[in-house]
């Protein structure tokens, strides 16, 4: 009697990964041991939908770490949206901009944010 195959969260994941970066079929399938046929019948939706999985976990991450006052993130950011909207030159802050909209937002996700939220609101 064969075994069934039953891929992990970690697989799921590493699989979107490789899609992403635009591996084969049969590549994906060689680097988890498996044949293409068991890969395309447990790893359909991964497979379909790994590459924008992945990108909007990456910009998800990026803006977490941009609110959390990391500017490197914030400008990677800046410019995935404007590969993203083909927008990569217009819109784009100058550098002190950019540290102003991190030093305004750095509290989004903390234990201040209500704090400052209600600060902001008195100020407005």
């Amino acid at each position: 009697m064969s075994r069934q195959f039953r891929p992990t969260a970690e697989q799921k994941q590493f699989v979107e990964v490789l899609v992403a970066a635009n591996f084969s079929t049969e590549q994906i399938a060689q680097s988890l041991g498996i044949d293409a046929k068991t890969l395309r019948a447990n790893f359909g939706h991964e497979l379909t939908h790994g590459a924008s999985t992945y990108e909007a976990r990456m910009i998800g991450s990026l803006l977490q770490s941009a609110l959390g006052g990391n500017v490197s993130a914030a400008r990677e950011l800046e410019r995935k949206i404007g590969e993203r909207t083909g927008n990569s030159k217009k819109g784009k802050l100058s550098p002190k901009a950019l540290a102003d909209l991190v030093a305004h937002t750095a509290h989004i996700g903390t234990s201040w944010e209500d704090v400052m939220s209600r600060h902001h609101a008195r100020k407005d």
